[in-house]
């Protein structure tokens, strides 16, 4: 799914079901416009991923599509911000391009 991210803030912590989630971001679906929470994993993940990027989602791998761990209101994961993966940008192998 392609995603646009809708809120950019200083700590990056978002409420998902009532519930406090560090290392998030809030995300708009071009489809539909529908707004859901994803997760951006790994450490420093978060740093790579600006207001206005366009977002890869995929589904966390909980028990029947559902939230995984103590993230109960996550369901999502960010795999690749303007289409280059989160992980070569995390780990330096690649740079991100300026739109």
């Amino acid at each position: 799914m392609l995603m646009d991210v809708t809120t950019a803030s200083e700590n990056h912590n978002f409420f998902a079901n009532g519930f406090l989630t560090g290392n998030c971001v809030r995300v708009q679906l071009i489809k539909n416009g529908k707004q859901l929470t994803a997760l951006a994993p790994r450490d420093g993940a978060i740093k790579y991923i600006d207001e206005h990027d366009e977002v890869t989602v995929e589904g966390i791998g909980g028990a029947q599509g559902g939230p995984k761990g103590d993230l109960w209101g996550v369901k999502f994961r960010v795999t690749h911000v303007n289409g280059i993966a989160l992980e070569m940008l995390r780990t330096g192998r690649k740079e991100k391009v300026k739109r």
